[in-house]
């Protein structure tokens, strides 16, 4: 098994001399967006003070290469060789002096050498960095040709991209008292002119008495419509106090109507076939909401009626059950699923049975929406690890910043309620 520092290792302790060292530097320096690499004399001769010259966003560079045998001491031999380096391709006026090297180089060393520059540029490619950049994917054919470290499968090298916001309402508290006033504000002027009206068309000038119905008389229970001021402010508390305990699941169902929906994109980068591919996103401070069309917006389902619907004898009003809009109905097979494992965290899981080299797989946006639980935050983290067939190692990218925007209630229902109508 290869020693997961080979490669340092190896650089370190180069034993191949300067032809092979001046050419993998020259990969290095491409590797790195170097241009136009022209070496000079790598199989030996007069190079004029410099190893090769290239460009870099059109400006002209000349490199240097140092890869002793083993770690050298620095004042009395890399710096001794960097500047003579340096010193020779000044000659030539280049804007840059590029310096490749397998020597471990510490930062106030780095200082140091960049210093001497006087008004070239340079730029070092020290033992790590230059151990980072040919332990890159792409590079496992020159890892393989200079280190004869084998490449094994290529690794896995995907980009994941998630397309939209993580939304929250920052006016729910108020929006909730705002509604809950004027709803019932509403109920008791009804009430009141409804009562003014039944009193002008009695006979006798007063509303009639509030005698029992037949459904009462046959122990039915009917449906309790309030028959005087008293009966109507006990009932509007009673709703009040349901509206405010369920105020979550309103704005859950305003949310998943109102707003956007996710777009998840997955590209597979390297030039290899990917079998039975799962990637699992996790994100905490946000919860999924299933998305809904914006059309199907019903008031009623969003604050529940002061009283319910009159209904036939002997078949007493049954609310339905309140939608969870934050429990998915996942289907089998599908390539998203999505669980909120906690009230604050959801893990996304994509399965793909293949991704082909440079394909890129985008989900549908009309399955979830992110609703921000954590409404400090101007951004959530989303971390996510790939695993695929043959793969004994996940791989995990870099997190994905989701940011948090706010919304108000008002406009959203507004925004719903007028397109219900244009539905209508």
């Amino acid at each position: 098994m290869t020693r997961k520092d080979e490669t340092w290792f190896r650089l370190r302790e180069w034993t191949q001399g300067q032809t092979p060292s001046e050419r993998l530097a020259a990969h290095v320096l491409h590797a790195e967006g170097y241009e136009n690499i022209d070496p000079s004399h790598p199989l030996g001769g007069k190079d004029s003070g410099k190893d090769a010259v290239a460009t870099k966003d059109g400006k002209s560079w000349i490199m240097g290469v140092y890869f002793p045998r083993g770690q050298q001491k620095f004042a009395a031999t890399i710096k001794k060789k960097f500047t003579d380096d340096l010193a020779a391709a000044k000659n030539h006026a280049p804007h840059g002096f590029v310096f490749v090297t397998n020597q471990e180089i510490l930062l106030a060393e780095r200082k140091d050498l960049e210093d001497l520059g006087d008004g070239t540029e340079i730029e070092i490619y020290h033992l790590e960095r230059t151990m980072g950049v040919i332990d890159r994917p792409n590079m496992a054919q020159i890892r393989k040709q200079y280190l004869d470290i084998e490449a094994g499968p290529p690794p896995i090298d995907v980009a994941l991209s998630i397309d939209g916001s993580a939304r929250y309402f920052s006016d729910g508290d108020a929006a909730s008292s705002t509604l809950i006033a004027a709803i019932s504000d509403q109920q008791r002027r009804e009430f009141d002119e409804a009562a003014e009206a039944a009193r002008k068309e009695s006979p006798f000038g007063v509303r009639p008495l509030n005698l029992p119905n037949l459904s009462s008389l046959l122990g039915v229970e009917s449906d309790p419509q309030p028959r005087t001021r008293t009966d109507l402010d006990t009932l509007l508390d009673e709703w009040s106090q349901d509206v405010q305990e369920g105020w979550d699941d309103s704005e859950q169902y305003l949310a998943a109507i109102a707003w956007p929906g996710t777009r998840l994109r997955l590209r597979n980068i390297e030039r290899v076939f990917l079998n039975d591919v799962q990637v699992k996103i996790t994100i905490k401070g946000a919860q999924g909401l299933d998305w809904e069309e914006r059309d199907a917006f019903d008031f009623d389902e969003f604050i529940p009626p002061v009283t319910p619907p009159s209904t036939p004898l002997f078949d007493p009003y049954i609310p339905p059950p309140a939608m969870d809009y934050s429990t998915r109905l996942q289907f089998a097979g599908a390539p998203l699923a999505w669980e909120n494992v906690d009230d604050e965290t959801i893990v996304i899981t994509i399965d793909l049975q293949h991704l082909r080299p440079d394909e890129t797989w985008t989900s549908d946006d009309e399955l979830l929406v992110l609703r921000a639980v954590d409404h400090t935050a101007s951004s959530l983290s989303a971390e996510w690890t790939v695993t695929a067939q043959t793969y004994g190692e996940s791989y995990s990218g870099e997190p994905i910043q989701i940011p948090v925007e706010a919304e108000s209630v008002r406009d959203n229902v507004r925004a719903v309620a007028q397109a219900a109508l244009d539905r209508t």
